[in-house]
């Protein structure tokens, strides 16, 4: 099933609805985080598990589904949804995103990944070896959230059958610019 194409008027018609209904007080103009109860967890297709976040459920997931007139949400969204019939959840509002990861898709339009980051982990392994450039790529993606990188070396325990400078030369290159660099 495709998603419903909505007019602009159509949209901007729902989204003032929305703000209206969630709004503290029409002086913020912002709906309070406190009023969303959920945390997209992961995404399968149409249906989406989300994290309890508030009542005697906190802590434990939901499959949801999304209304329409939502835009795609992604992992790490704050959501406002409730339970239905078949005991299932409806998502019915997305709290405004603090920052979003994401990448250009085919066409060249930005595809968000994952939203309201507090740390990012950079994980490559010593087999195969990992690619400057794509890290390099990476951390500049995340120096724009105005996050810190966390980089972690992967299968160190490899690093005995390996006698390999190039590692020790990027590790020492990360190093000297500041970045933390763990190995596990």
């Amino acid at each position: 099933m495709s998603k419903r194409r909505l007019s602009d008027q159509q949209k901007s018609r729902i989204a003032g609805k929305q703000k209206k209904e969630f709004c503290a007080t029409e002086n913020t103009g912002s709906i309070q985080e406190a009023k969303f109860n959920g945390r997209v967890i992961s995404h399968f297709g149409q249906q989406l598990d989300v994290e309890i976040l508030t009542g005697k459920n906190a802590g434990s997931l939901m499959r949801c589904y999304q209304r329409a007139n939502l835009p795609s949400l992604v992992t790490g969204d704050l959501v406002l949804w409730k339970e239905d019939a078949e005991k299932t959840g409806i998502i019915i509002a997305q709290a405004e995103r603090k920052n979003v990861f994401g990448r250009a898709d085919i066409k060249g339009q930005f595809k968000p990944v994952a939203a309201n980051l507090d740390y990012v982990l950079i994980v490559f392994a010593v087999v195969p070896e990992a690619f400057l450039n794509l890290m390099d790529r990476y951390l500049v993606a995340i120096s724009q959230l105005g996050l810190e990188p966390l980089l972690v070396l992967n299968k160190v325990d490899l690093l005995e059958d390996l006698t390999n400078e190039n590692i020790d030369n990027m590790l020492s290159i990360y190093h000297n610019l500041g970045y933390p660099v763990y190995e596990v």
